[in-house]
């Protein structure tokens, strides 16, 4: 589960006057060990368009010599109100071309809010990539990224029995309580390689493709309140492709892009949780600016022998205007949280700037 809400409500009477020690310790072991084995890292549906959090690598893939990236995401509010789940993700990255080789430097800013009590958590860091040329066709690239992880949870949302009186619960009363670790900092380390190619040699129909691998948190960082060893995150790997193919018989106005994401949460221990996202987008240019509509599935499961589930079908719309390209998705949820959901998973929005976009470097695929 991406958060808890502990109030009123969750409580029953008896459960609600345990000793207040007691109480703060079922509390923290019920919110880490959900986390411990359920617990995702935040992720986009248009993973395709929050390159340096997918794989570092991708650091500088992009057709200007500078990109700003901006995404939103709030979903659950369906079923949770205004107590929600809340991603925003922002970037920059720029390249400088030496020969047929370029490198690439990006910084990274993310977050994630999730419901009450509300569990946040904040990620900044510095990417670094080199992009080779095998040949004309062909780059393959290496990145890292290095940064901190800094979570934070925010115990005004949680109920103490010290804060029941004879009407029931009272929020203005004292809960007696000392949360000296309700936030932390660590370092955050992920890698990534990447195949490239702007266009197939000898094929006029596709007119690029990728295939990456990175792995996340590399390190372990520790994920916990109560003792620095007591949880640490799992190292996790993202696999990820796309293809570009032209529909046009003359020029390039009509193409189809299918793509494909493969996350799971730990590769070694922790959560076995695994996601996929399979899609395809359509696009159709007229002069300068592009028309795209798509639609992926998010699929998840555990390898632990728990079945696969389709979680969500995500329709989207693109617009690219030469540098400026805008996205919008919206994930219909079709999970056995349907009935409470009425199919109202979340939207998302996201924004690319790239800058300079003519350049003697080499034009990446979309």
């Amino acid at each position: 589960s991406e958060s808890l809400k502990l109030s009123e409500s969750w409580l029953s009477p008896p459960v609600r006057f345990l000793p207040k020690q007691l109480m703060r310790t079922l509390t923290f072991f019920f919110i880490f060990h959900c986390f411990n084995c359920l617990g995702q890292d935040l992720h986009f549906s248009q993973f395709q368009n929050v390159p340096l959090a997918t794989n570092p690598a991708l650091t500088g893939v992009m057709s200007g010599n500078y990109r700003l990236v901006a995404n939103a995401r709030r979903h659950w509010s369906s079923v949770a109100g205004s107590k929600t789940w809340e991603h925003s993700h922002f970037s920059f990255d720029a390249r400088r071309c030496v020969g047929n080789n370029f490198f690439a430097v990006g910084l990274l800013a993310q977050g994630d809010r999730a419901g009450l009590p509300a569990l946040s958590n904040l990620t900044g860091a510095l990417t670094l990539a080199f992009h080779h040329e095998l040949n004309r066709w062909l780059y393959l690239s290496a990145g890292a990224s290095a940064g901190v992880l800094h979570y934070r949870l925010d115990a005004s949302g949680m109920t103490f029995d010290e804060q029941f009186d004879a009407s029931g619960h009272n929020p203005t009363l004292p809960n007696f309580e000392d949360f000296e670790t309700n936030n932390r900092t660590v370092p955050d380390i992920s890698t990534g390689l990447l195949l490239f190619s702007p266009q197939a040699k000898g094929n006029a129909r596709l007119a690029g493709w990728t295939l990456g691998a990175a792995l996340h948190h590399v390190n372990q960082p520790a994920y916990s309140f109560l003792d620095e060893d007591a949880n640490r995150l799992g190292m996790g790997i993202s696999l990820h492709g796309s293809a570009t193919f032209i529909l046009s018989k003359s020029g390039e106005k009509m193409k189809l892009t299918a793509r494909n994401l493969y996350r799971r949460q730990s590769v070694f221990e922790n959560s076995k949780q695994w996601l996929l996202l399979p899609g395809a987008t359509w696009r159709y240019g007229l002069g300068k600016t592009e028309f795209g509509a798509g639609i992926s599935c998010r699929m998840s499961g555990h390898s632990q022998g728990k079945p696969a589930t389709l979680d969500a079908l995500v329709p989207a719309v693109f617009f690219d205007f030469e540098t400026l390209s805008l996205g919008f998705s919206y994930d219909v949820n079709v999970s056995s949280a349907v009935r409470e959901s009425y199919l109202r998973g979340g939207w998302e929005v996201s924004v690319s700037w790239q800058i300079q976009a003519r350049t003697d470097c080499v034009v990446c695929p979309k």
